[in-house]
Order: C-alpha cells, then structure tokens, then sequence
C-alpha cells in the first residue's frame, strides 16, 4: 500500500523532527541599553574616547567598562558653562571623568552644567 503524503504534512513533520532535535534556548540579556546626555543639550562629551556633542546609545555587554568624559569648561553659542557633575539613578558623581559598569538597572547617564 502506498501512502501519499501532501507536501506541507512533509514539511510540518521536518520541521517538528528538528524542534525535538534543536537545544533548548534560554533567553539571553543582549546587554545594557545605556543613554548618555548633557544638559543643556548640545556640549561635548566623550565616551571610551569617542567624542559626541548629542543624545548617544549603545548596548552595552553587561557588566563591561567605559569611561565617560567630560571638560570642565565649555560654550554654547554666547553662554559659558562650567561642569557641576554626572546624574544617573544611583546618584550622582562629581568627577569630569567617570567609569561605569554596564548595567540594566542604571540606563542614562546626564552631565550636568550651570551656566556661569
């Protein structure tokens, strides 16, 4: 006796054999989504080195380090501005220059600035 069998029960059954087949996945965190800014918008900051005068976010590994940076002194259009410190949902840090960990808990990071 021959059996015919439809194209798409041949496929339903390939793919159901390597789902039995295939590891069990476990849900993997892609990292930390980190958001660095000043304010006021617009000054220059540095993260690992790299400079950025806008909102910059990466993903980072968690857990990993980087280094945020900021200089004391700086101009937006005729206003002079003087660096106070780093925000973020832990506290606050006085430093120009910080090193962070990665971490889903914490975010953003916000270099702060008064106007002089």
């Amino acid at each position: 006796m021959i059996i015919f069998v439809s194209k798409f029960v041949r496929i339903s059954i390939l793919i159901m054999v390597f789902a039995a087949l295939a590891p069990p996945c476990h849900g993997q965190s892609l990292g930390a989504a980190t958001r660095i800014s000043t304010m006021p918008p617009g000054l220059t900051f540095y993260v690992d080195g790299q400079v950025f005068q806008a909102t910059m976010s990466a993903v980072w590994p968690a857990g990993s380090k980087h280094t945020l940076r900021v200089d004391s002194l700086q101009s937006l259009g005729k206003a002079q501005l003087s660096f106070k410190d780093w925000q973020f949902p832990a506290g606050t840090f006085l430093g120009n220059v910080m090193i962070v960990t990665a971490d889903p808990a914490v975010p953003e990071y916000q270099a702060i600035f008064d106007t002089q």
